[in-house]
């Protein structure tokens, strides 16, 4: 072994930083990004958000402090960068918004209690639509009363298969539902309900239309193991959900292509033993109808990606339109290795 060379210690793990949620500027210019530290003296990760222009060059810290800011999205006309940040309350993730040239964070939401999954800007760049999970009223109601704090465990009813997570502990009875929020205002509107959980929102071209998926058969393996998840949508103002009719097999990750008439999504051929069987990449008619499989002449399993052992989720996993709507970029797992690929409209794949 060189000089320069020594195995690992356990005082190493301090130095690791994580770089996720890689997010371009409308203008391409730049980079968001969020660098996740460990602190010694506390052995608590923390999480800011750092700028570096495309081209190369220093990264520029965007802000500072020791909290968990996360999940950088740039404003349609990219002077602005939202996150999510526990700097209000160490328990609690809310949403705020700095100017890019910098400035104070303002908190777009302060009175949110739940669990912020996904979120993103409408194309007009007034409202913010979020996969959003209420705290369960048991547990508001029981860190808000001192004597209910020093009880025991509380019950839990079990209803669903997938009622616990290894490390993450009980599932909450709320479902993920799809909400809106003013920028400016800072309002929230709740878009869907009832007892079926909703993934995976996202605007349509002109900003009318919320596009999800859901899984709304009664099965109690909804959530976690479903093999009956749709597609649907919703009008952005809320109102009557549509079911957009498609092939029987599962879908997940859909997107609208940029003139609104398209959806591409990914999905499995057959509606059981998805975990035999690869993710295609499907294109349908945004009202639904027969399903075009891109995918079907490649043996490649769509937006698989190699695991590593840092809890860091893939650098890039979905699906994302050319500007010009005849082609689709996605990634694959191939050969030991991640790529990402193009798929035209045609079914022909390109790295």
């Amino acid at each position: 072994m060189s000089d320069d060379k020594r195995p690992w210690s356990a005082a190493d793990l301090y130095e690791l930083k994580l770089i996720t949620d890689l997010r371009i500027s409308p203008d391409g210019q730049q980079i968001a990004y969020t660098l996740q530290r460990v602190d010694k003296k506390s052995e608590k990760k923390y999480s800011n958000i750092w700028l570096v222009d495309t081209a190369g060059g220093q990264p520029r810290q965007f802000t500072y402090g020791d909290q968990s800011d996360s999940s950088p999205r740039w404003s349609p006309d990219g002077q602005m960068i939202t996150f999510t940040s526990n700097r209000a309350n160490e328990r609690q993730q809310q949403l705020y918004a700095i100017p890019l040239h910098g400035g104070e964070a303002r908190p777009i939401t302060q009175e949110l209690k739940g669990q912020i999954a996904t979120f993103e800007w409408s194309p007009d760049g007034t409202t913010i639509l979020m996969q959003f999970r209420k705290t369960d009223a048991a547990v508001l109601e029981r860190e808000e009363d001192e004597q209910k704090k020093k009880l025991g465990v509380v019950s839990h009813h079990i209803t669903d298969l997938g009622y616990k997570f290894d490390g993450g502990g009980y599932m909450p009875t709320e479902k993920w539902h799809l909400w809106t929020v003013d920028v400016e205002s800072g309002e929230t509107t709740q878009i869907t309900d009832g007892e079926f959980h909703e993934a995976g929102p996202s605007w349509s071209p002109d900003g009318e239309r919320i596009l999800f998926l859901s899984d709304r058969s009664g099965n109690p393996t909804a959530g976690i193991f479903s093999d009956d998840t749709e597609m649907y949508t919703v009008p952005a103002a809320g109102g009557d959900v549509t079911h957009i009719p498609a092939h029987d097999g599962r879908k997940n990750m859909a997107v609208f292509s940029p003139d609104g008439e398209s959806i591409a999504y990914l999905g499995t051929p057959l509606k059981e033993g998805k975990w035999w069987q690869n993710n295609e990449l499907y294109v349908i008619p945004a009202a639904g109808g027969e399903a075009k499989n891109l995918s079907a002449e490649y043996d490649v399993d769509i937006t698989s990606t190699t695991l590593g052992d840092f809890g860091s989720p893939p650098p890039f996993s979905g699906l994302q339109w050319a500007n010009n709507g005849q082609s689709i970029y996605t990634n694959i797992s191939r050969y030991g290795g991640d790529h990402i690929v193009n798929f035209t409209l045609e079914g022909e794949m390109s790295y």
